[in-house]
């Protein structure tokens, strides 16, 4: 799962059929570009259902500048960031070595909206 503001800023979450899960931040656009691993792990819980043909339900939730990534209602990772120029999200796929199959049948995108801006 990417998502970034209006230039390349932004994050990318990648969640791969062996168990591994890592979530980068591009900095920059085209050549002078730079990424940034900011975690890295495979799964010890269970959580990814490994393998080709199984299905995974990626979640991100971005709450002020928390983000918390989410497979299967699990959740893998919290981070502090920078959301304020966030504008775009979307779904990428990177084979690498592994074989792969990727179905993409639905992605939501809401607002949520606090209590203390509801009574504004």
């Amino acid at each position: 799962m990417r998502f970034r503001g209006g230039s390349e800023n932004g994050y990318e979450f990648l969640v791969c059929s062996d168990g591994l899960y890592a979530l980068r931040k591009y900095e920059g656009t085209g050549n002078e570009a730079t990424v940034k691993v900011i975690f890295s792990q495979h799964d010890s819980t269970g959580a990814i259902h490994q393998g080709i043909g199984k299905s995974n339900i990626v979640t991100l939730q971005v709450q002020g500048n928390m983000f918390r990534f989410y497979v299967n209602k699990n959740q893998l990772v919290k981070i502090q960031g920078d959301n304020s120029s966030l504008k775009t999200a979307g779904l990428v796929v990177l084979a690498g070595t592994m074989p792969t199959q990727v179905t993409y049948t639905e992605m939501m995108v809401w607002q949520l909206v606090s209590i203390q801006d509801r009574q504004r």
